[in-house]
């Protein structure tokens, strides 16, 4: 039996980072069928990890709250296949790509009896708070970073 290419109900549906995981979840949600597709990137462009900086954190320990945060563990000559620049212009996915926004809070919310996720988000350049409601969250956040994070369930 074939799956179907189309969901029974179309979803909105965030998608936490976009890196490879965040571009490939991204476009086979929409080749889905899904109604809103919103990809939360933090940096200012795709890649994820893949994105080379020079820049250093200030604190290794991860101690002090107000420090800049670096997220990029590549190294200046590192070569990889990944094609994220063209995956994301050849599936139209940067339409769907917030850049600039960091997702601050992810939690459960329940409308009318149907479980939901709560996505606060914050645009840093233009200091732009959302708090929007999904049916589903992907989280492609990777798991290089230092900062530790916990999942809880209500």
């Amino acid at each position: 039996m074939t799956p179907s290419l189309s969901p029974t109900t179309s979803h909105h549906v965030a998608v936490i980072g976009a890196g490879a995981a965040g571009l490939v979840a991204a476009r086979e949600l929409r080749r889905e069928g899904h109604s809103v597709v919103v990809v939360f990137e933090r940096q200012k462009q795709v890649g994820g990890t893949w994105i080379y900086t020079d820049h250093v954190e200030t604190d290794p320990l991860s101690v002090d709250p107000t420090r800049t945060v670096v997220h990029s563990s590549v190294y200046a000559s590192l070569r990889t296949n990944l094609p994220r620049e063209y995956f994301a212009k050849e599936f139209a996915i940067e339409e769907m790509i917030r850049f600039g926004t960091a997702v601050e809070r992810v939690a459960p919310e329940s409308e009318g009896g149907n479980r939901k996720w709560r996505v606060e988000s914050m645009e840093t350049e233009k200091r732009v708070r959302r708090d929007e409601v999904y049916d589903a969250v992907v989280v492609c956040s990777g798991h290089y970073t230092t900062e530790p994070r916990l999942v809880t369930f209500l």
